[in-house]
């Protein structure tokens, strides 16, 4: 899950370092707003696919979904990398990147695109 929230934005992974690194060039205004709206729409198809690969697990076979931990370690090596290596990389680059303002800034289109995907349905109905 946090390789797929990474995607949207969350804080304290390569997401947010991304989106901090191009803040300044999308400005404050309707282009933000925007690229925010963006990252909630990235989060939601990524959602949606971590929810549809999980409904393939069924009751029976998910003593076999279970992996042995040596094929477990690269997974986990890649979710450390994409907390920790884009900081590593960059330190203090973004100082405000912790500020409450931006972690506010990099929460709420995660939040937006989570409360989007988990009501799909009614949106779906909705709109047809």
């Amino acid at each position: 899950m946090l390789l797929v929230l990474s995607f949207g934005g969350l804080p304290f992974t390569g997401g947010a370092l991304a989106k901090a690194a191009t803040k300044g060039q999308l400005d404050e205004g309707l282009v933000g707003l925007l690229a925010a709206l963006s990252a909630a729409g990235t989060t939601m198809p990524m959602l949606h696919f971590t929810a549809r690969l999980r409904a393939t697990v069924t009751a029976e076979n998910a003593a076999a979904a279970v992996l042995p931990w040596p094929l477990m370690l690269p997974w986990v090596g890649m979710s450390v990398a994409a907390v920790a290596l884009p900081w590593a990389l960059f330190p203090g680059a973004f100082p405000d990147a912790f500020s409450v303002s931006a972690l506010f800034g990099a929460t709420w289109p995660v939040l937006l695109g989570a409360m989007l995907e988990h009501d799909r349905s009614f949106w779906i109905d909705l709109v047809l």
